[in-house]
């Protein structure tokens, strides 16, 4: 069984570029793909040279996972023997399992901001949630959250990046990019029970 951990990631790197800001997304870098299993069907792993550039949640059907990783990294191509173990310990994590993630991060198509806000939220406990006003004040931009919110949205890695931990002061869950469903499926997955948002 894969060791607990409280999702901390060892590093995310954020290479400079002229200007700052996103430089477009993916462009024409080179990318690799691989597959991981779980219960609820087949997922994918996009890596750059860089490190982890994309997670697509699972699926049934295999041609729509592809589909998927060809529309978000059009320069993508199969290749199974790329970092098996992240791909096992997805597994364990979709069988209910506390797992430790210790991934570089390709963030180069994202803003320094969007890079703090995903670096504040894999601080957030697995089984716990936080609020988007949590998030602003931790980044000391306590008026911020439409502009992190949307930083969540464009989130290319989750549950490496647990966006999903994170919801309204009301306690409503609020957006996901792969849709509430799965925001509720991964909560229920690590156990929440609804009474430790901030």
């Amino acid at each position: 069984m894969a060791d607990n951990y409280d999702y901390r990631l060892s590093t995310i790197d954020l290479p400079a570029r002229p200007g700052g800001g996103p430089a477009g997304r993916h462009g024409h870098r080179p990318y690799k793909f691989t597959y991981y299993h779980t219960g609820y069907g087949l997922g994918a792993l996009i890596f750059s040279d860089c490190g982890l550039a994309g997670l697509i949640l699972p699926t049934k059907c295999e041609e729509e996972i592809q589909r998927e990783v060809l529309r978000r990294f059009p320069t993508a191509t199969c290749d199974n023997n790329k970092n098996t173990s992240l791909a096992k310990i997805l597994s364990s994590y979709f069988r209910g399992e506390k797992v430790k993630f210790n991934q570089t991060l390709d963030l180069v198509d994202f803003s320094p901001f969007e890079g703090e806000v995903f670096q504040t939220v894999c601080t957030i406990p697995y089984g716990e949630t936080r609020t988007y006003k949590w998030v602003a004040e931790v980044l000391a931009k306590p008026r911020a959250y439409r502009a992190i919110g949307k930083a969540l949205g464009r989130n290319p890695i989750p549950i490496v990046v647990p966006c999903h931990r994170v919801v309204k002061s009301d306690g409503e869950l609020g957006g996901f990019s792969a849709g509430v469903w799965w925001k509720k499926e991964l909560l229920k997955l690590e156990g929440y029970l609804g009474d430790k948002a901030d």
